[in-house]
């Protein structure tokens, strides 16, 4: 694929690892062969009949009887390489064990299969954005459930509840994915199947070409008037270094009893609120704050080095929708520069180029 597409997830039934990976092979064909050619590599063991099964979407797979599903689980994680092999079994082990969990024998052997596979299709294919839809509350009732889907919309609704690793693999791919589904051309869907306690549990697939950019942030407000300028600015940099946190931007106000206070506004993604909420409350001396969910607009982008003659310079290179593109340097690129006026002249050579003194390689 070149162009972007959306997979949205219903998971309004419920869901497992194995029907997630079984409905995506069914949503996108061409993922097929090279999930398969993957999972003999990295499974040689796998039970066949049941593996050609799912990678033509129509049912779970299992690993044959004399698999042992920890032993396989372990071995992907151990093969781990930032992006590559093992990058999702090791994103599904760390998120159980921040919940505080640890992974049960009988979840392992019944998705690990499914781990591997999910793992090859995002390796396989950068250019599909991740939608997991509403999630009943009624999925959630596990102990470390709730937990690990923080940031996700639940809605109140019957559902089988989800095990942990289905719950992790959820999570994974809303973290992937960030946007919301705002339109768009149906150009296919699947539908994937998993039996479990003898209840048949099905996730659709549905795939989007042309959905709007949209995504969804949540803010986080709150003033205070009662931390000096020096903790302001420290706390302020310790908030924007924790992970999930997009933004963060100060603000002046004058509050209550005519105080000056200083305004602090976060830009959050969805999943990683309740820890930022935390860190807030740990940084600063407020003991109240507001949140809400918001939908923003974003353009494409892609980062980029611009050489201007033997230096790389990285750039933001960003298509406009009459589809021009401009390109912005990164500020901290030319922040060595002595003075105001070097900088802005380096800033407007990577940014306009002169006479094929400018190359961009893209990354």
């Amino acid at each position: 694929m070149t162009d972007r597409i959306t997979v949205w997830l219903d998971v309004s039934t419920g869901a497992t690892a194995s029907a997630v990976a079984s409905a995506i092979l069914a949503a996108v064909p061409t993922l097929r062969e090279p999930v398969r050619d993957d999972l003999r590599m990295a499974l040689p063991s796998i039970d066949e009949p049941f593996g050609s099964e799912l990678v033509t979407g129509s049912r779970a797979w299992r690993l044959a009887d004399t698999i042992h599903g920890d032993e396989v689980f372990d071995r992907l994680i151990g093969s781990s390489s930032g992006d590559g092999v093992g990058c999702v079994a090791r994103a599904v082990s760390e998120r159980i064990a921040a919940a505080g969990r640890v992974l049960p024998p009988e979840e392992t052997a019944a998705g690990v299969v499914a781990i591997a596979a999910i793992d090859s299709i995002l390796r396989h294919d950068a250019a599909i954005d991740y939608v997991v839809g509403d999630i009943p509350i009624a999925s959630v009732a596990a102990p470390g459930v709730a937990a690990i889907l923080t940031g996700l919309r639940l809605v109140d609704a019957p559902g089988r509840p989800l095990g942990l690793l289905d719950a992790a693999v959820l999570a994974e791919l809303a973290a992937r994915g960030d946007r919301t589904v705002g339109g768009g051309l149906l150009i296919g869907s699947g539908v994937g199947v998993d039996r479990v306690g003898g209840h048949e549990i099905a996730v659709t697939a549905l795939v989007l070409e042309g959905a709007d950019h949209a995504d969804e942030v949540v803010v986080i407000e709150f003033e205070i008037d009662d931390m000096t300028g020096e903790e302001i600015g420290t706390a302020a940099e310790r908030l924007r270094a924790v992970d999930g946190v997009l933004d963060l931007s100060l603000g002046q106000r004058i509050g209550k009893k005519h105080r000056p206070s200083t305004d602090f506004r976060l830009l959050v993604r969805p999943a990683a609120r309740a820890a930022v909420e935390r860190a807030c409350f740990l940084e600063t001396s407020t003991i109240g704050l507001r949140h809400r969910l918001e939908r923003r607009s974003r353009l494409e982008r892609r980062a980029a080095t611009v050489r201007i003659g033997d230096v790389g310079v990285p750039v933001k290179i960003v298509l406009r929708p009459n589809g021009d593109e401009t390109t912005k340097v990164e500020s901290d690129a030319i922040a060595h520069h002595t003075n105001l006026a070097a900088r802005r002249s380096a800033k407007l050579v990577a940014e306009k180029g002169d006479d094929g003194c400018r190359g961009v390689d893209a990354e």
